[in-house]
């Protein structure tokens, strides 16, 4: 079996698959993350562990990691996989290129490839393995990235702005008086309020706006100057936010839950080839 793992900020995704199902997982779930502890990350893995020897008789004998965390971070995910599955765990980074299981060449933009984050190249390795024309990739999450590929594979840049949420913990973080009204004069408004009468409410009410307008505008130049038929969509507030947006947007949109764990099965069965092929010719 193949585990894969997704960490974000909080929380980290896993699924199993083997090289049969592909991206058709086998198990899937979530966990948040608890500062990388010893003890909560092992009975995580002993779980997922103990999982597959009852449900498939079998074990997991590769495992590949997307972590945009620190190199003190990774050498804790090295270690806590070694101890549970006896597996040294593959961390991918972004390079110059991926050519995908149908020839398709995805390349990177970056001139130091390695800056690109790891989550984009992921979504945008699965994005080349979903569609052979021009695309788009929105991940909205904490952050909302935006990132364009042309019909030849060449990736032409992309956007990162703060998702709703990061927005509000900014506002509340950084400006103290925002931050003390908004303990005060609390009471819930119905949902469908557009102005908000406190602070709470005006902050999560504007940000959200904010989120939307931004996909809203990024949405419509995809697809009227780039002409643009495919806009994957990602990320924990994708969902939500797709919901806001208007009718005519939504047409062009093609919404994918697991988009960086997709790239990260693509990146790992070609990681793979490579080395078997590289066996086979020594």
């Amino acid at each position: 079996m193949i585990l894969l793992i997704d960490i974000g900020n909080s929380r980290s995704k896993w699924v199993l698959t083997n090289k049969v199902f592909g991206i058709n997982w086998q198990a899937s779930g979530q966990w948040s993350n608890q500062g990388f502890a010893e003890a909560h990350w092992l009975a995580q893995l002993n779980a997922i562990k103990d999982a597959v020897i009852q449900e498939s008789d079998a074990k997991v004998e590769a495992i590949a990691i997307s972590c945009v965390a620190n190199e003190d971070v990774w050498k804790l995910l090295q270690d806590y996989c070694e101890q549970v599955f006896a597996v040294l765990p593959l961390l991918p980074q972004s390079s110059r290129g991926y050519q995908s299981q149908q020839g398709r060449r995805l390349v990177n933009s970056y001139k130091v490839t390695e800056a690109l984050g790891i989550d984009r190249w992921l979504a945008m390795i699965a994005g080349t393995e979903l569609t052979a024309k021009a695309f788009a990739v929105i991940d909205a999450g904490t952050a909302i990235t935006l990132d364009v590929v042309d019909s030849n594979g060449q990736h032409l840049g992309g956007h990162i702005i703060p998702g709703h949420k990061l927005m509000q913990s900014s506002l509340l973080g950084d400006t103290g008086r925002i931050a003390w009204s908004a303990q005060h004069n609390r009471e819930s408004q119905p949902d469908s309020d557009w102005l908000a009468s406190n602070t709470q409410q005006a902050i999560e009410l504007g940000t959200l706006d904010a989120s939307v307008a931004y996909l809203e505008h990024s949405i419509d130049k995809l697809c009227t100057q780039l002409q643009l038929q495919t806009v994957i969509v990602t990320g924990g507030d994708a969902e939500q936010l797709i919901s806001l947006l208007k009718l005519n947007l939504k047409k062009h949109l093609k919404y994918q839950k697991d988009l960086v764990l997709q790239g990260l099965f693509y990146w790992l069965l070609s990681n793979l080839t490579k080395k078997t092929a590289d066996k086979a010719n020594s």
